[in-house]
C-alpha cells in the first residue's frame, strides 16, 4: 500500500460523482475544502494503487472519503491536467450502502485544523453554479447529471 501522506499528486485519479435524491431536489456529493488561502470543493477522488484498475481504485476511494459503497455505472470524463502533470477519471456511480459521513480513512481527522477543512457536502443545482469546483472543466458535467441529461464521454485538457 501506497502512505497516502507521503505524496502530492498520482500520476492517474479516479472521481466519483454522485448523484443523492432528495425530497425537493437531486444534489451531488462533494467535499468542502478550506486549504489555507483556498476555499473549493472537488468530486470524491483518490490515487490508482499499482496493483488496482481504476474501478477497483473507485470503490475503495469512495468507500475512504465519503462512507459509501458505489456501483460504478460508467466513465464519463477524463480530464488532463498539464499543470498537475495528473489525469482524471471520472465516473458517474450509484451508492449502494451510503450514510452521509466522513470515510474510512483518516484524511479528515489527520488533515483538519485551522487552516485545512474538509466537508462532506450535498450542493444542488442551484449551488453548483455558484460553487467554486476544482477542476473547473467539470461544473457541466456535474450540471448535466443534475438536470438528468445524458451525459456522454468527453475528454476535457486543461
Amino acid at each position: 500500500m501506497i502512505d497516502k501522506l507521503s505524496y502530492k499528486w498520482f500520476k492517474e485519479s479516479v472521481r466519483g460523482i454522485m448523484l443523492i435524491k432528495t425530497e425537493n431536489e437531486d444534489a451531488v456529493v462533494l467535499i468542502y475544502r478550506e486549504k489555507m488561502w483556498r476555499k473549493y470543493y472537488v468530486v470524491p477522488w483518490g490515487g490508482v494503487e499499482p496493483e488496482e484498475d481504476k474501478k477497483q481504485a473507485l470503490k475503495r476511494e469512495m468507500i475512504e472519503e465519503v462512507n459509501s459503497d458505489v456501483y460504478v455505472k460508467k466513465h464519463i470524463s477524463t480530464v488532463v491536467s498539464k499543470f498537475h502533470k495528473t489525469t482524471h477519471y471520472f465516473y458517474l456511480c450509484k451508492h449502494t450502502l451510503w450514510e452521509i459521513k466522513k470515510g474510512s480513512w483518516d484524511e479528515f481527522s489527520i488533515r483538519t485544523n485551522s487552516d485545512n477543512i474538509y466537508e462532506i457536502k450535498l450542493l444542488r443545482r442551484d449551488e453548483v453554479l455558484q460553487a467554486n469546483i476544482v477542476p473547473e472543466a467539470i461544473k457541466p458535467i456535474l450540471l448535466d447529471v443534475l438536470d438528468g441529461k445524458k451525459v456522454e464521454y468527453q475528454i476535457i485538457f486543461e
